[in-house]
């Protein structure tokens, strides 16, 4: 996700509206294409694979309506806070469960 959001931010530097969508939505495309093949051996990245799919639909939206700068970056930071936060859950439940399963 780092080198992605990387990635991204030079994208935003270089292009500008219809573009920039266009491009956004190829990067949350190539990441759900990730998550997915990675959720083929294990649960945890299915939800970030649905957000993505989400992701690149909002893309789409935003580069056919030209949304401006200023809600593309709300919308798309919440979508970031999420698969954040998802991954904060997921690390807390797996320390949970080591920790009882050492302390057994």
């Amino acid at each position: 996700m780092t080198i992605s959001w990387l990635f991204s931010l030079q994208l935003w530097m270089v292009l500008d509206g219809v573009a920039l969508n266009a491009a956004y939505a190829l990067v949350d495309v190539m990441l759900a294409v990730a998550f997915y093949r990675m959720a083929e051996a294990k649960w945890f990245p299915a939800p970030l694979a649905i957000l993505h799919c989400g992701l690149v639909g909002y893309h789409l939206y935003a580069g056919f309506i030209e949304t401006e700068i200023f809600w593309m970056a709300i919308i798309v930071n919440r979508f970031f806070e999420a698969c954040i936060i998802y991954i904060i859950i997921c690390a807390l439940f797996r320390i949970s469960r080591r920790r009882h399963i050492h302390s057994v």
